[in-house]
């Protein structure tokens, strides 16, 4: 990322929800499993048209869950427009969504999730999340300890 990089934000609001109550929900691009107040796993949805996001996370059932459901809470997360927000992504594509998750599993480093916990290379985000006690109130890119960061600061 380039230091005239202009930061982008996006604003969160996580519903918390149960598998049962899944189907009357709007979908979304991003969602949570928390189990024992923590959080499991954060995903993206790849849905079409035709699908739903209770079929694209019931599909991570048996995988990321071992088939058991029990004691999980299923976090969605919605993005909103905030007016108040300096230079704000008013709209989400692959790339942003892709980067909007790796970003947040950098930050929490869920048990179940493989990928992104051990260094986040996107481009400079900030996200607010409101809505789930279970996640920072912000996350911004820039002031992460990465490994490209910790690069920079060694070059200075």
């Amino acid at each position: 990322m380039t230091e005239h990089t202009q930061k982008k934000t996006i604003k969160l609001e996580w519903k918390r929800t149960t598998f049962a109550n899944m189907g009357t929900e709007k979908n979304t691009y991003f969602y949570m499993f928390e189990r024992l107040g923590r959080i499991i796993y954060i995903g993206m949805t790849a849905v079409s048209s035709e699908q739903s996001v209770q079929d694209e996370i019931n599909s991570k059932i048996p995988d990321k869950l071992n088939g058991n459901k029990h004691g999980i809470t299923v976090w969605l997360g919605y993005k909103t427009i905030n007016i108040n927000i300096k230079a704000p992504v008013l709209r989400l594509n692959d790339n942003i969504v892709r980067e909007v998750e790796n970003l947040l599993i950098y930050t929490v480093k869920p048990c179940e999730n493989i990928q992104c916990k051990d260094n986040y290379n996107g481009r400079g985000l900030r996200i607010i999340n409101k809505g789930c006690p279970l996640l920072p109130d912000e996350i911004d890119s820039t002031k992460l300890k990465t490994k490209e960061n910790n690069l920079k600061s060694l070059r200075r």
